[in-house]
């Protein structure tokens, strides 16, 4: 075989490392906002930490239709004034049809007051899950200690399980609609770098063990 056909396939063989090595697909996981990050105001979700120990929490619930890494999450939380408000957010798993384990978790404020149209936060991702499609996720929100703060709702049309829970009781099925949420991920799930450098030597070593197999 000459030099030229395997020049030729060296290069096809690092064109298919190259292919496999490309970056995913930033996409939309999920996503409740209306039009311009808009959402309803007269519904939203009250969700209070008082010094009394009576500490709700709120979980809207998410199924990504495709296995996606996650990467930020962006939410219309508001306080009763321009005054900074602690609360707490978690990526949830499921379990039996209700928030599980926290898989990460985020520690933000507000100054934003209620009623503020389009006001969203962005938190963002330091561990990068992976979420698989079809299953079911929570982005689950509480306030801090003797903090009130208010998870606007979507004004949408929409079904997904919106829950809650006082103090560590069990998590109960909420009559509210869904919650406005966007979860935002990189569709497809890129292999880690030492995976992709055995996959790349493999091919390599492969490709020179026959090359000198032919020359011998």
């Amino acid at each position: 075989m000459n030099g030229r056909t395997h020049r030729l396939r060296l290069s096809m063989l690092i064109g298919l490392i190259i292919l496999a090595a490309a970056p995913a697909r930033a996409s939309v996981i999920f996503d409740s906002f209306g039009p311009g990050n808009s959402y309803e105001l007269t519904d939203p979700a009250f969700i209070t930490n008082p010094t009394d120990g009576n500490a709700f929490a709120y979980a809207q619930q998410f199924t990504p239709v495709a296995d996606a890494v996650f990467s930020s999450v962006d939410i219309p939380i508001q306080g009763n004034a321009p005054l900074l408000y602690l609360y707490d957010l978690w990526l949830a798993e499921d379990d039996g049809g209700v928030p599980g384990n926290v898989i990460e978790s985020f520690s933000a404020g507000t100054i934003t007051p209620n009623g503020t149209l389009n006001s969203v936060t962005s938190l963002n991702s330091l561990l990068s899950p992976t979420l698989l499609a079809g299953t079911p996720y929570y982005v689950v929100v509480a306030a801090a200690a003797d903090n009130t703060v208010i998870w606007q709702s979507s004004e949408l049309a929409l079904t997904d399980p919106v829950f809650f829970r006082l103090n560590a009781e069990p998590w109960e099925s909420s009559q509210i609609g869904t919650l406005a949420l966007r979860v935002n991920g990189e569709m497809g799930v890129v292999p880690e770098p030492a995976t992709m450098l055995l996959f790349a030597s493999g091919l390599t070593g492969a490709f020179l063990r026959r090359r000198n197999k032919r020359l011998a």
